[in-house]
């Protein structure tokens, strides 16, 4: 699910081959009392968010993301307010289509790259940025705290009926 020469799977597949076992993985760890999931291996950003949508903390999980700096433990929590200094947020002032769409960059900011490629209107885009390396779990779950924050702003305020997510950064702190 990394994509190859001829480019990602087609989404049936990814249910398929990816979605539904991870569903079935995280229903049997459940049924077995497990909670901690320590992941191994190589794995994109796309297959990152999968991973991290199927083993969530709301339903009970606990994940140990490697990194080249070691591990990172999502029960490791900061923040949004200590790490807030740090990021550059762009509140959205309107939608396009009914749509929101949300960029969030980690060391390189994808957002004008984004504007012109998908050609999104100017103040439809809600953009975080934090010009450095997330080094920690700890400053992980804080950027996550508040970029879940902020979007949770938008989408209050705005009402979009559909949500696209674009991010350059780490598989890690993609799940």
């Amino acid at each position: 699910f990394s994509g190859d020469p001829e480019g990602f799977p087609r989404p049936e597949l990814w249910q398929v081959g990816l979605v539904a076992p991870l569903r079935q993985t995280a229903r049997w760890l459940r049924q077995n009392g497990e909670s901690r999931v320590a992941l191994q291996g190589n794995y994109r950003l796309t297959s990152a968010i999968v991973l991290g949508q199927a083993l969530r903390a709301a339903h009970g999980f606990e994940l140990d993301i490697p990194t080249r700096d070691g591990v990172w433990k999502t029960d490791d929590h900061e923040s949004a307010h200590s790490v807030a200094e740090d990021w550059t947020i762009v509140m959205p002032h309107a939608l396009e289509s009914d749509e929101l769409s949300i960029c969030i960059g980690v060391i390189r900011d994808p957002s004008a790259t984004l504007k012109q490629t998908n050609e999104t209107a100017e103040g439809s885009l809600l953009v975080a940025h934090l010009p450095k390396a997330i080094t920690s779990g700890n400053e992980a779950q804080g950027a996550v705290a508040l970029i879940k924050v902020k979007v949770t702003a938008a989408v209050a305020s705005l009402k979009p009926k559909r949500l696209h997510l674009y991010i350059a950064g780490p598989a890690a702190f993609a799940v």
